[in-house]
């Protein structure tokens, strides 16, 4: 009886860990809203670019 509680409470745990790494979810990615991203805008003399981004998920908005 002890055994089937554990076991009933690491598949609990493996079922439900893996839903909180989602990227879609909005606590799991950066929003990427900055101006010059924007395809509206006319190239400039300033060119940015991605260089420094850290590792990890990103939508642009």
């Amino acid at each position: 009886m002890y055994y089937r509680c554990w076991l009933a409470l690491w598949l609990l745990t493996a079922m439900v860990d893996g839903q909180d790494d989602d990227p879609c979810l909005v606590h799991n990615h950066e929003l990427l809203d900055d101006p010059w991203r924007s395809t509206a805008i006319s190239a400039g003399t300033v060119y940015e670019n991605d260089l420094l981004i850290s590792e990890g998920w990103y939508r642009s908005v």
